[in-house]
């Protein structure tokens, strides 16, 4: 099964790890589909990188529309993951 957010273009983030470029926020930001159908199919890296994005772009003057509920959604994933018995993004909230 093809899940289409599991590459996540990125640039380099000064602490080694990849940061979400603004066109790729904006492109889950404007996706037709609901923040509940692609949470869930993020790899637990996706889904940090997208949680840093948001948070990043909430800390700006003027956020993108839609953001904090993306961000809500997103910390929610977060924690169900935590919790789950796989241990899939353990440590991502």
């Amino acid at each position: 099964m093809e899940r289409p957010h599991d590459a996540v273009p990125a640039v380099p983030a000064r602490n080694g790890r990849s940061a979400m470029n603004s066109s790729k926020l904006l492109h889950f930001l404007n996706d037709p589909r609901d923040p509940e159908e692609i949470l869930p199919t993020l790899t637990a890296g996706a889904l940090a990188d997208l949680l840093d994005a948001l948070y990043q772009n909430l800390d700006t003057p003027e956020p993108e529309f839609g953001a904090q509920a993306w961000y809500e959604l997103a910390v929610e994933e977060s924690c169900r993951r935590a919790v789950s018995p796989d241990g899939a993004a353990h440590g991502v909230a």
